[in-house]
């Protein structure tokens, strides 16, 4: 079949520099699409050129409209009556599925494309925007050649590489002249040779400082062949907002004093994936065939080598860990530098010298910038996931997407009218979203796994939050004919509309509701101060607990308690009882019986007293 005639038209392509990274300036280039049949247009961000692939640029990438259709106030072009006659313009995609996670600009859509398959063009100076376009926004840019001018060279230019015989991908030329010792170091260890799959930089990227350091590391080791570490990893977290992992080895046998090495990671925040990722670092310095023996405290850690090395794993088992795309990088580093590993579990502080050293350095690590494994270091992954452009998504995508969905339906039923007030109250009193999903989840009849009973306090709880209790205002809606028209007053009061917001705030039992409340303080002081890791002062605890907003004096639905009444967990809670108890599992634990407690002893006993009132008033009408 005929080669079909292409445009003769002329043709710009970015000049490929003779240097590793190159940040073009103001150099905006279109490419075609053959998946989707158009134009891709985007500003060049930055060029990468390692020696023996081809050079590749990252670009921002930005969608083409028509200024008269996608904001007619924005021009004053009355004949704009085909396209020919609108005016192009391009704006900033906020993502889209082309979009590659970029750690150094997360925030926008960035593509990755071969250098060679991009046209260079042109986009108007701000001073010189055509005339008839009013107040044009500050991120619009408008090419100086038509769409359809633009779209007709990138095919061409597509059709052309598709069908001329002579057509070769630029590679970026390999120096030829090499030492005989840089030759045997490329040799004995992949992860320093730019032309191998397993380059360091092509696997890990982030912060420069750290890479560095690892790559000192291999080539200080690369002669030895008998390593001996002690690994460790740290989770910090700083509220709901803010976690990074710290991790950390010591080497032993290659000079007298102890090697260590220490850095930092985000997303997926857990402490096995620091742990993980102390082993990962571990083995990128070893030479091929090395006998290497890993000391750690983290017994999951091993379990998981063993879960991942037999090979008996599927697929789908192995994509539901959060670690996965780092244990694919350490049995791929096993296989391809036949590595001897042997892994020994130790004691965490137990007074080895050498893994409290490695505790100390990986929880200093948290400190330090994070790196990150690269996008393109699995050669199997068809994809990385992200979400928001916050970051990958690893494990089980379904299960976080469920996870998501949840937590957007969750989001959504605080708009609800029933529950406008609980909005309000967190703006000043923000709640802990997972203790409060572990209480209404918590099994109410001792784990016993199918119980009517368990169903019935979960549901009463439920109810509490979405504020469902059967008080007159919901009767009155679900049986107009039952119950009088108007507002149904509480029959404690007589001077307040009962509903669910007026439960435990009924002025004639606020006196008896902040004596409870005072209870239920000194019952939250005897907790912590009944702890193993209780605070050696009692004072401070009860100070600490007066002080707080939680104990205060009610006289209104304004009051944090509020919340509590209605099943939610305040961070001024956790938080008071976190400044005691420095153990995150004992100040749960508190927290779990602290919630309990209030449940049973303050908001059961006034829900019964409304309930009992209320339905004496319907039993006398």
């Amino acid at each position: 079949m005929p080669v079909p005639p292409t445009q003769r038209l002329i043709r710009h392509s970015p000049v490929i520099r003779d240097c590793l990274t190159y940040n073009p300036h103001n150099e905006w280039s279109v490419t075609w699409d053959a998946n989707t049949s158009d134009i891709i247009y985007g500003k060049s961000i930055t060029q990468t050129n390692h020696p023996g692939s081809r050079s590749i640029t990252q670009i921002q990438h930005y969608i083409h409209a028509y200024v008269e259709t996608y904001s007619p106030s924005h021009s004053t072009n009355t004949n704009a009556s085909t396209p020919r006659r609108m005016t192009s313009f391009l704006r900033p995609c906020k993502g889209c599925s082309r979009h590659v996670y970029n750690i150094l600009n997360p925030t926008i859509c960035t593509l990755y494309i071969a250098t060679a398959k991009l046209i260079t063009i042109k986009v108007y100076h701000p001073l010189y925007i055509p005339a008839h376009i009013t107040s044009p926004k500050r991120t619009w840019k408008f090419p100086t050649l038509h769409h359809h001018t633009l779209h007709t060279i990138a095919y061409n230019d597509y059709q052309r590489s598709q069908h001329a015989s002579n057509f070769l991908t630029p590679v970026i030329p390999v120096p030829r002249e090499h030492s005989p010792d840089t030759i045997a170091i490329y040799n004995q260890n992949p992860v320093l040779n730019p032309l191998s799959p397993l380059y360091l930089k092509n696997l890990i990227i982030g912060f420069e400082h750290t890479i560095d350091r690892l790559i000192f590391l291999s080539h200080q080791f690369i002669n030895f062949l008998d390593l001996t570490f002690y690994t460790d990893g740290s989770l910090f977290q700083d509220g709901p907002y803010r976690s990074i992992m710290g991790f950390a080895w010591i080497e032993l046998t290659t000079s007298s004093s102890p090697t260590p090495f220490q850095g930092a990671t985000m997303f997926q925040p857990s402490s096995i994936t620091a742990e993980t990722f102390a082993v990962l670092t571990a083995l990128l310095v070893f030479s091929n065939n090395s006998k290497v023996n890993i000391f750690t405290d983290s017994l999951n850690t091993i379990t998981n080598y063993n879960k991942f090395s037999r090979g008996n794993i599927s697929t789908r088992q192995k994509l539901k860990f959060t670690t996965y795309p780092v244990w694919s990088l350490i049995l791929r580093l096993i296989e391809q530098k036949h590595l001897s590993v042997t892994f020994t579990k130790v004691k965490s502080h137990s007074g080895n010298v050498y893994n409290d050293q490695a505790d100390q350095l990986s929880k200093a690590a948290t400190s330090l910038s994070p790196i990150f494994l690269s996008p393109k270091a699995d050669p199997f992954a068809l994809m990385t996931a992200t979400f928001n452009h916050l970051g990958p998504l690893y494990g089980n995508i379904r299960k976080w997407t469920k996870h998501a969905c949840h937590a957007y339906m969750a989001a959504s039923s605080l708009h609800n009218h029933s529950q406008r007030h609980l909005l309000h109250l967190m703006d000043s009193h923000p709640i802990d979203w997972s203790s409060t999903s572990q209480w209404l989840r918590k099994n109410n009849d001792n784990g016993s796994s199918c119980s009517f009973q368990n169903d019935k306090i979960t549901g009463y709880k439920i109810k509490l939050y979405m504020h469902l209790l059967p008080t007159a205002d919901l009767q009155q809606r679900n049986y107009p004919r039952l119950y009088p028209s108007g507002p149904i007053l509480c029959t404690e009061c007589n001077s307040h509309i009962y509903d669910n917001s007026h439960i435990g705030f009924c002025p004639s039992h606020l006196s008896e509701f902040n004596q409870d409340l005072q209870t239920a303080a000194q019952y939250l002081g005897s907790l912590i101060t009944s702890s193993p890791n209780a605070p050696l002062s009692t004072r401070d605890v009860t100070l600490s607990i007066g002080r707080s907003a939680l104990f205060s004096q009610v006289t209104d639905i304004h009051h944090p308690t509020y919340l509590l009444l209605h099943q939610l967990v305040p961070e001024e809670l956790i938080s008071l009882v976190h400044f005691h108890i420095r153990s995150q599992k004992l100040t749960m634990d508190i927290i779990e019986l602290f919630i309990q407690y209030f449940y049973t002893q303050i908001t059961r006993k006034f829900w019964r007293i409304h309930s009992n009132s209320f339905h004496s008033w319907e039993k006398s009408r």
